[in-house]
């Protein structure tokens, strides 16, 4: 993975994405806990200067590890996705198709709780087989990447791969960290909120 991407994202997810408050202050997170700080991915996902870098660093490795179709729970996948689809088609010249699961069906149109790109192949995208990099923009426990993991294996795709932009460390995430594909965090955060790169995890992304 190029290494000057890697590093100009972590230190706009730093400088933007991170909200700090005081000790008497706490954000409710989406898993309910409660912490002094809080990570808004939007705030780089979604601006022009995270745009390209998101996207050149999550192609690289959904190429490193042979994924063909990328995405996730809605909310926190969508604008990640996005960018490594407009990477891979721009920049790389590539392909690499995109999906977004909801957090329960739709009560209209096709009343799914997954959309997907067309694939030419086949009409599903996410079929026997598919090679899945599921991504998310802060892990705190892992519920919201195991609910898309499990959606895309119902559906017969297996997952090489899990990314997310900010590991918020939390023990309750270990089964994420290691479940049976690559994992990898472009940033982890200490307990004052501050965040960097994990030099292991960028050991093994590079590598792959």
């Amino acid at each position: 993975m190029t290494e000057k991407a890697l590093e100009q994202l972590v230190q706009l997810l730093d400088e933007r994405a991170s909200v700090r408050c005081g000790p008497d202050t706490k954000f409710k997170l989406a898993s309910g806990e409660a912490s002094s700080f809080y990570f808004d991915g939007k705030r780089v996902t979604q601006a022009c200067e995270g745009v390209p870098l998101v996207g050149q660093v999550v192609w690289e490795f959904a190429t490193s590890i042979g994924a063909t179709a990328v995405g996730g729970l809605a909310s926190g996948s969508i604008s990640i996705s996005d960018a490594a689809v407009a990477y891979a088609a721009f920049v790389s010249h590539t392909e690499l198709r995109g999906f977004y699961v909801l957090d329960g069906k739709k009560t209209h149109g096709t009343q799914e709780n997954l959309y997907q790109a067309f694939d030419p192949s086949h009409d599903e995208l996410l079929s026997d087989g598919t090679p899945v990099l599921i991504v998310d923009d802060v892990m705190t426990t892992g519920g919201s990447l195991q609910q898309a993991i499990d959606e895309v294996r119902q559906r017969g795709a297996v997952v090489k791969g899990v990314l997310v932009l900010v590991d918020r460390l939390h023990p309750a995430a270990d089964s994420i960290r290691h479940g049976e594909y690559e994992y990898f965090a472009v940033s982890t955060a200490d307990e004052a909120g501050r965040l960097a790169m994990d030099s292991q995890e960028r050991t093994t992304a590079v590598a792959g």
